[in-house]
């Protein structure tokens, strides 16, 4: 995807908050906002969790007040958040939802992320 994606401003900015709504998960950096309409795949501590699998939920929130090192955007496959050795997966192409994920920064600019990968 591009590199001028707005999502690479959450670089360095810690996991302020995982909320959970009754379909979805939305996660905060420090005001920056990543609501995920699939459930992120999570990996901690070597070991990868899928939504609904038990664990999940707290493996996501053990992630809290980590610092991100890296994003990865890739065309037709996803969007990767890494905390050290530890990553979120956000899949685009686990199904035909449309919108699969939506960025807003502090200043309301946004970006929109579908399944079929065009959008931005």
């Amino acid at each position: 995807m591009e590199s001028d994606s707005i999502l690479y401003q959450i670089k360095g900015e810690k996991l302020s908050a995982v909320i959970f709504v009754l379909d979805y998960v939305q996660l905060d950096f420090d005001g920056k906002k990543l609501s995920c309409y699939i459930f992120p795949d999570v990996h901690i501590n070597s070991k990868l969790l899928h939504f609904p699998e038990t664990g999940y939920r707290d493996s996501l929130c053990r992630l809290l007040g980590n610092n991100v090192t890296s994003i990865s955007i890739i065309k037709a496959v996803g969007i990767t958040i890494n905390f050290d050795s530890d990553y979120i997966h956000c899949p685009l192409n686990r199904s035909q939802i449309g919108e699969v994920f939506f960025f807003t920064d502090e200043s309301n600019n946004w970006e929109s992320y579908t399944d079929d990968s065009a959008a931005f």
